[in-house]
């Protein structure tokens, strides 16, 4: 038991897990990493090899680009035994540097830049994801200023990134006590929503 709590510890400690943690990936910038084509990438999302979700396209008949977590992409590699033929990892871009560094409490409304943080998207998608009424808000001046409910944006993750409590928590920072909390309220019942886990999780918090 000891030696395997060591074991774990050294994969968090793992340096490529530090430089994918907090970030959000393209299929191309995947196939880049990997060093294989975005087709292959594509078909390992395919086949549930890889997990990832879509960022809702403004034609919503249309479906949207893939965007993968960086935990998700590191477990990808890991199972797949591509540790020591990764290439570089890329530097976050200026757009991912101009995001805000902290995202508040669950207690306060939140700006498109951290929508944008969380998702993993420019900030202009954010604001195309509340103009499209994909994330329920309200602005505080016609045109500017808009504002998103924390119950708004995680009923937008679960039911269109469909991320579970860990993901969540990865990526806004909150507590996976509250993020339970805030979901059992939102959904009823709320195992239609969750994984069997997070929904038992949710439902004896």
């Amino acid at each position: 038991m000891h030696q395997a709590v060591e074991i774990e510890d050294l994969q968090e400690e793992h340096p490529l897990r530090q430089k994918l943690s907090k970030r959000v990936f393209t299929t191309l910038q995947i196939s880049k990493i990997c060093r294989v084509s975005i087709q292959t990438i594509i078909r390992a999302i395919d086949k549930g090899k890889l997990r990832a979700h879509r960022v809702p396209n403004d034609k919503k008949r249309i479906k949207g680009p893939r965007r993968v977590l960086g935990e998700n992409l590191f477990t990808f590699i890991e199972e797949q035994k591509m540790l020591g033929f990764v290439s570089a990892v890329p530097p976050p871009t200026k757009a991912e540097e101009k995001l805000p560094r902290i995202i508040p409490g669950m207690d306060k409304n939140l700006r498109t830049g951290h929508i944008a943080k969380i998702c993993g998207i420019s900030i202009s998608k954010a604001i195309g994801l509340f103009d499209d009424a994909f994330i329920d808000g309200f602005e505080k001046m016609k045109g500017a200023h808009r504002r998103i409910a924390p119950e708004s944006l995680l009923k937008f993750l679960v039911t269109k990134f469909k991320w579970n409590l860990d993901e969540i928590a990865l990526r806004t920072g909150w507590q996976r006590q509250q993020i339970a909390t805030k979901l059992q309220e939102i959904f009823l019942p709320i195992g239609d929503i969750l994984s069997p886990n997070d929904a038992q999780e949710c439902a004896i918090v």
